[in-house]
């Protein structure tokens, strides 16, 4: 940050969700035109209900977002804090200033204009930028950028007992008997969450039958996690054959890692499994969003080599995108940002993203999958797990004998 003209250097732009798609001179042109703004602690930077066409960036300091059933604090430097905070139009929440903050603003068709005025310079244009006729790829790039920055991106919306469950667990005058009530709309989820209930994680002398016993038992937290976890399997209805085969992969591979990720954080006093068995089936989640896009591409979809060339590059952060969609907290966010950033370290690990990347590598090995990933002895995530102690061939023999409970737990999700 330039801190006398306040403007920001295009290297931190160039990490911004989305923005970070952008070629260098389209994001100096950015950083020069738009000097970053202040905001004093409590100051309201927009209301719910509101309608503008700013998007912005938190920088610096805290912020929160909130409406009637949610509250969230968003601090910069996290992986959240890449996304631009609450891109619905019209606003969904209120964002405040909880301490002096920094954000970068845009209007949200300034790369156009950008591209329009380059255009009569050296004849970039923004399809240049973004989209070239011959990389369908760029062009599915292009339309999601677009949509997002006018708020307009369909990204897929939590199912409806997923929300209604969560925003009662957030009422303190919501109890277990109401939060079984509104579970019990659904009689395939209220069997699955009963199944839970007794399998080994929670398991105890006594075999549990109801709903409202089984959610005093895994806690009113862990019901929502459990909750959300069964329900995102209805997301995955895709129209085209092909696609299809592409989501029903992604859904076998994100179970799987989920029952790995639970079982791995047993063993962690500091993780809970509920949210990683969460965090492993969502790891992925930005794959399910560019599949519902790629449908409109049907030049993509039959050039399968930029296909996956265009999902490794785009999941992690649609993957983001979705979950700041959902108001999920910075460390999921975080999880489908880096689970495949092999060579992330985390500052105070172990967290949920090293949870899910070791048991993203025990998955592929177990399975012998060919994949460009590193050894166990090689990822910075397995060595903060008491799994390394005894070294990695210890830690695949552990995990080895828990296959019987991780099949038990993925076969719940099934």
């Amino acid at each position: 940050m330039n801190n006398k003209a306040n403007i920001i250097d295009y290297q931190s732009l160039q990490k911004l969700l989305l923005l970070n798609n952008v070629p260098i001179q389209g994001l100096k042109k950015l950083a020069s035109e738009n000097p970053c703004i202040s905001l004093a602690s409590g100051r309201t930077l927009f209301r719910r209900g509101q309608t503008d066409d700013e998007v912005y960036y938190l920088i610096d300091g805290d912020i929160e977002l909130f409406d009637h059933d949610h509250h969230e604090v968003l601090s910069a430097g996290t992986s959240a804090a890449l996304v631009p905070l609450d891109n619905h139009q019209p606003r969904t929440r209120t964002a405040r200033a909880l301490t002096q903050v920094t954000l970068f603003r845009i209007n949200h068709n300034l790369i156009d204009v950008i591209a329009a005025r380059e255009t009569r310079t050296d004849d970039i244009a923004v399809e240049e930028i973004f989209a070239d006729d011959h990389v369908v790829g760029n062009q599915l790039m292009y339309k999601l950028y677009q949509e997002y920055m006018t708020g307009k991106l369909k990204l897929a919306s939590l199912p409806e007992l997923a929300i209604r469950v969560r925003k009662a667990v957030q009422n303190p005058n919501q109890t277990s008997h109401d939060i079984a009530v509104i579970i019990q709309s659904d009689p395939a989820i209220t069997g699955q969450l009963i199944k839970i209930a007794n399998c080994p994680l929670y398991r105890t002398d006594s075999v549990i039958n109801d709903c409202q016993t089984a959610i005093a038992r895994v806690g009113l937290e862990n019901t929502r996690d459990i909750v959300t976890t069964l329900t995102i399997k209805q997301l995955f209805k895709p129209k085209s054959r092909i696609v299809a085969n592409q989501m029903l992969a992604l859904w076998k591979h994100s179970t799987y890692v989920a029952a790995i990720s639970a079982v791995i954080a047993e063993m962690l006093p500091s993780i809970n499994s509920d949210r990683a068995l969460l965090a492993g089936l969502i790891h992925d989640i930005g794959m399910l969003a560019i599949l519902s896009y790629v449908e409109q591409f049907p030049q993509l979809i039959s050039n399968q080599k930029i296909l996956r060339e265009t999902i490794e590059h785009l999941r992690g952060q649609m993957g983001a995108l979705v979950l700041r969609h959902w108001s999920m907290p910075s460390d999921m966010v975080t999880v489908a940002l880096e689970s495949e950033n092999w060579s992330r370290d985390s500052l105070h690990g172990p967290d949920l993203c090293d949870v899910v990347q070791v048991a993203q590598i025990f998955s592929f090995i177990t399975l012998n999958e060919k994949k460009d990933i590193p050894t166990l002895p090689e990822l910075p995530a397995f060595k903060k797990l008491p799994l390394s102690r005894q070294g990695p061939e210890k830690g695949l023999e552990v995990l080895n004998e828990a296959k019987a409970h991780i099949m038990e737990m993925k076969l719940l999700l099934t």
